[in-house]
């Protein structure tokens, strides 16, 4: 094509695209790519025309093109960053975007993107610097405050995130993700009343806002009010409704057929699993999908298909976690079985007692700064004598266990099978918020948690028992990330009970 050519095809694609006719527009694109593969105007429109019709791996490759050809061009390697991020490459996202914000330094969106994908790599410092950087350029700037509110909030410095959200709000009062955003920064305050009321404004704002519904049941359900938290759970990102058969909403059940469906974490489906029994004194056939890594766990008690599976026929389906509203619990009714989920009994024996360790999470829980910690924070532990400490922690975390006395199988674990096998020959579990705090109270071992100060709504407030498993005992922070008090209590509480044992 000749420039005048292109320039005029290039003109009928947008015309084409600002119509809505993207299949023509693409057309139009690529005959100007095949010519001309590093037109800038053309690359550009491929990209969003790829990424509007879902396309994200294709746009990424049409961005890095860009970038590649156009390394100057400090828009194409924000728009690589800002698909990145879509596609949860957080990483890439990052580099993409630092490189953007050097080719473009005065250009506040591009710092705004950059503190967001620094927020979803967990490197909160940094992102907050970002925004602040925001702020020197344009002070009003309400996305870089409402970030800023997000990130010290993260960080656990609630005080100056209210104050960050509450100028946000002055630039703008009828945004309703920054109410949403100061109703979490109150939860985390334990200014509880204030967090439904700010969670309120945001849906008088916004009324199809799910994110904030969701927020009410959680609130709610932390406060013990499940009456009201389960029909606002309803709400949660993660609830599957599978076509093809009617949603359960408590109906006769003999002689047919509920296929469950998991969702959320492990923990949730070892925890919710206890509801089978109950589904089955009704008269059903129940299975349940769930991810591979529970199956063995969970054969015994359900029939299991696999997450990928063709599924079984059914007439009915439920998510898993909205078994507790359908069957009208309440925090004094809560179904609380021991040991449903006990294996078999043995494993090696010791004359110490073996005491089983846990102190992280998956670092991609959405709160997991505030439930995990180091296993440095941990040590104390560890220095109380005549005890065979054993390791349960999987993933990278384990390896901060190396040279230590707690010994064991830890990376080396498959699954929850396995898992539960070593839980089994233990006498006790220590572990922060994880799936295996699940596993111990499902098997009805004795299990002591370790909580944040605002911890997940199922362990609701104060308390040091759990409705939910009676072999459990709850050890909670007195102040946001103050575990060196936990782990004084739990020493003193261990030394206690070594006593008990003589």
């Amino acid at each position: 094509m000749t420039r005048t050519s292109t320039q005029k095809a290039f003109r009928i694609a947008e015309e084409h695209y600002r119509a809505g006719r993207l299949i023509e527009a693409e057309k139009k694109c690529r005959a100007i790519l095949l010519q001309n593969p590093d037109d800038p105007k053309a690359l550009k429109l491929a990209g969003t025309l790829a990424r509007r019709q879902g396309r994200i791996a294709e746009a990424i490759g049409i961005a890095t093109h860009a970038t590649k050809s156009h390394p100057h061009v400090a828009e194409f390697h924000a728009e690589l960053g800002e698909l990145s991020r879509a596609a949860g490459n957080w990483e890439q996202a990052v580099g993409a975007l630092e490189r953007a914000v050097q080719l473009k330094p005065l250009e506040p969106a591009f710092h705004n993107s950059l503190a967001g994908a620094l927020f979803e790599n967990h490197q909160f410092e940094k992102a907050l610097a970002e925004c602040d950087r925001v702020i020197e350029l344009k002070a009003d700037d309400v996305n870089a405050w409402n970030n800023k509110g997000g990130i010290l909030r993260e960080l656990g410095r609630f005080d100056e995130a209210a104050i960050a959200m509450e100028t946000a709000l002055r630039l703008q009062p009828l945004l309703a993700p920054s109410h949403l955003n100061m109703a979490l920064i109150r939860a985390g305050q334990e200014r509880f009343v204030e967090a439904l009321e700010c969670t309120a404004r945001a849906i008088s704002i916004q009324p199809d806002y799910p994110e904030a519904q969701y927020n009410v049941g959680i609130l709610h359900l932390l406060l013990g009010d499940m009456e009201r938290g389960w029909q606002e759970y309803r709400w949660r990102p993660t609830r599957i409704v599978p076509t093809g058969a009617p949603m359960w909403q408590g109906e006769d059940l003999r002689g047919k057929t509920l296929g469950l469906i998991s969702e959320q974490g492990f923990g949730d489906t070892i925890q919710f699993v206890r509801y089978v029994p109950m589904l089955e004194e009704r008269g059903a056939r129940v299975w349940l999908l769930c991810r591979a890594e529970l199956a063995r766990l969970l054969e015994p008690i359900v029939a299991v298909v696999r997450s990928g599976e063709a599924l079984p026929d059914y007439d009915f389906c439920c998510p898993l976690l909205d078994l507790p509203m359908l069957f009208g619990t309440r925090v004094g009714n809560i179904p609380s079985p021991i040991a449903y989920l006990r294996g078999e009994t043995g494993g090696r024996k010791s004359e110490k007692p073996r005491i089983g360790l846990v102190w992280a999470g998956s670092p991609r829980h959405r709160e997991d700064l505030r439930r995990s910690m180091r296993f440095e924070q941990m040590k104390p532990l560890c220095t109380l004598p005549n005890i065979e400490w054993v390791n349960l922690q999987v993933g990278p975390p384990a390896q901060q266990a190396e040279g230590s006395t707690v010994v064991g199988p830890g990376m080396a674990l498959r699954d929850f099978t396995d898992t539960r096998a070593v839980i089994e020959s233990l006498d006790l579990v220590i572990t922060v918020d994880t799936a295996v705090a699940h596993l111990a109270g499902a098997m009805g071992k004795v299990v002591w948690v370790l909580l944040p100060k605002v911890p997940d709504w199922r362990w609701l407030l104060e308390r040091e028992d759990s409705p939910w498993y009676p072999s459990m005992r709850l050890f909670r922070q007195p102040s946001w990330g103050d575990w060196d008090s936990v782990m004084k209590r739990v020493v003193d509480a261990l030394s206690l009970w070594m006593k008990t044992r003589d």
